[in-house]
């Protein structure tokens, strides 16, 4: 039996049917099982997480803030996070549901202006950093990738500045990190953002 299938059914924190559910997982393409290691989760809404991954939809916001708690049955909870990925706003106003704290953030009017995939992207990692040195005047004219690479290279602490330009492509702005870079050889590595929202 797979290692990681018998550390949890050892750990005693997991039902047979959620052991079962992450069996499931480990042998489907596409979907990170890691994600569903967490005893809280049912195993209902397991496969219902499960589904989404199937689809190309980013679930670990939803997983991190817990969606499978707020008392919607997850045959409901997953058309909801479908229609949330199509339109954030319209779904906030008719759920408790949220993925961000951009209440916090000062730029928030900038956010709003964004691409549906931009937008959903840093408003997923506004959860976890203060994203409004990025919501400058000119985002709203960056593709996902370079915005991706842009947040990689904030996340280090190094200035934006330089690459803060949209007529740069990714391997320029590759370029001016590492020719800036004196003191330290470390790459920034581009973050894997795509897809972050789903087209059908």
């Amino acid at each position: 039996m797979n290692e990681k299938i018998q550390s949890l059914i050892n750990s005693g924190l997991y039902n047979e049917g959620q052991i079962e559910t992450i069996k499931y997982a480990l042998h489907k393409e596409g979907v990170n099982e890691e994600l569903l290691m967490d005893p809280s989760i049912p195993e209902d809404y397991m496969f219902m997480y499960i589904k989404l991954m199937d689809e190309g939809i980013d679930v670990e916001p939803f997983i991190n803030n817990k969606w499978h708690t707020k008392g919607y049955p997850e045959n409901i909870l997953i058309n909801i996070i479908r229609g949330y990925i199509s339109n954030p706003d319209f779904i906030k106003s008719y759920t408790n549901l949220t993925i961000d704290n951009t209440n916090n953030l000062k730029n928030k009017g900038v956010l709003e202006t964004l691409n549906d995939d931009v937008k959903f992207f840093l408003k997923s990692q506004s959860q976890f950093y203060n994203i409004d040195e990025l919501l400058r005047p000119g985002i709203e004219k960056f593709k996902l990738d370079q915005v991706g690479y842009i947040f990689a290279v904030f996340l280090t602490g190094r200035n934006i500045d330089d690459i803060f330009d949209p007529s740069l492509s990714l391997d320029q702005m590759k370029e001016i990190v590492l020719n800036s870079s004196k003191k330290s050889k470390d790459d920034v590595e581009i973050l894997d953002v795509t897809p972050v929202l789903s087209k059908k």
